[in-house]
């Protein structure tokens, strides 16, 4: 939580970022534990429209979604910065380990951890530049 003596507007940036990482985070959770069947239709009708492969869609989608639920994981805790890259991490290797648990037709992929973890050092790289810039 920010420090007492903040601003409103300060009160209501930090807000902004929780909200938003909390809806990010609900959003990963949601795609990422879907039925793979389903999944893999989304990402075909996608690869469709946008005249790319429904692999490369699944990969992007794994880069982006860690880079911001890093980022702005950062962002919602900043005093917190060493526990939540402890718990992206660890949710980065949980994510991938639980699909094969939940009868969803979902396997687990060390390639997509490895995404992920990717998307993680993305997300720590454009917070470290704000803070630089």
């Amino acid at each position: 939580m920010p420090a007492t003596n903040t601003t409103a507007s300060e009160l209501n940036t930090h807000l902004i970022w929780l909200i938003a990482f909390i809806l990010l985070c609900l959003i990963e959770v949601f795609l990422s534990h879907q039925n793979g069947y389903k999944s893999g239709e989304e990402s075909q009708a996608l690869a469709k429209i946008l005249h790319i492969s429904s692999k490369t869609i699944r990969l992007a989608a794994h880069i982006f979604l860690f880079a911001m639920v890093m980022f702005l994981g950062l962002m919602a805790f900043p005093e917190h910065k060493i526990y939540i890259i402890a718990a992206v991490l660890l949710w980065a290797i949980l994510d991938e380990a639980t699909k094969p648990l939940l009868h969803n037709y979902r396997h687990s992929s060390v390639f997509d951890m490895g995404m992920n973890m990717i998307g993680i050092m993305i997300g720590l790289g454009i917070k470290a530049i704000m803070e630089h810039v």
